[in-house]
C-alpha cells in the first residue's frame, strides 16, 4: 500500500460543505503546502470543531492552521541544527526573526520542553505526532481570514529562507 501525497489528501475534502471560515484556512493550507514541499499532512476537527489542519515539511518544520471565532492561527516550529544552538551568536539567523518579527509575527527560540510547553500546550502537543522536539524557532502569527493568503505566501518565503539558511550552515561545516 503507498503512501498518500498530502495534496491528494487535501483534494479529498468537499470544500463546497465547509463554512467560510473552514474554506479560507483550507484555501491557504492547499496554497501553502503547493508553495511548501510538505512529506505529511494531518486533518482534524479541533475541539470547537473547525478544521486544524497540521503537516511536516519536508524541511522538518512542523504547521499547523487553524480556525477559530473569526480569526486564523498561524504556527510553523522549525527545527534548528545544532550549530546554531548559540542564537544571538548567528547573526544571519538574528536577523531572519528580526524580519519575521517586523512582519507581524511572533518568534520565539525555545529550547528545552518546558520552555516549549510554556508557550503553547496544545501546539507541541500536536508537533509531537511528527516528533518535533526542541531547540527550534517558533514563529506563529493570528490574522483575520481576509489576511490569511498574505500570510500564507510570506511565511512560505520565511520558511525558504530558514532552509537556505541551514543549508549554508551545513556547507560551512
Amino acid at each position: 500500500m503507498g503512501n498518500i501525497n498530502p495534496s491528494i489528501l487535501i483534494n479529498i475534502i468537499d470544500k463546497e460543505i465547509l463554512d467560510f471560515l473552514d474554506r479560507v484556512v483550507y484555501d491557504g493550507t492547499r496554497r501553502f503546502i503547493g508553495l511548501c514541499e510538505t512529506r505529511h499532512l494531518s486533518i482534524a476537527t479541533s475541539s470547537n470543531y473547525q478544521l486544524i489542519y497540521r503537516s511536516l515539511l519536508a524541511s522538518g518544520t512542523y504547521f499547523s492552521f487553524m480556525g477559530q471565532q473569526g480569526i486564523i492561527f498561524v504556527d510553523c516550529l522549525s527545527l534548528l541544527p545544532h550549530d546554531l544552538l548559540i542564537v544571538a551568536e548567528d547573526e544571519e539567523l538574528m536577523k531572519l526573526i528580526t524580519e519575521i518579527k517586523r512582519g507581524g509575527f511572533h518568534a520565539l527560540v525555545p529550547t528545552t520542553w518546558p520552555e516549549a510547553r510554556q508557550m503553547n500546550h496544545g501546539l507541541y502537543e500536536g508537533a509531537a505526532q511528527f516528533d518535533i522536539k526542541p531547540p527550534l524557532l517558533r514563529i506563529g502569527t493570528s490574522c483575520t481570514p481576509e489576511r490569511f493568503s498574505e500570510v500564507v505566501e510570506y511565511l512560505a518565503g520565511i520558511n525558504n529562507k530558514l532552509e537556505e539558511l541551514w543549508m549554508k550552515r551545513v556547507r560551512e561545516s
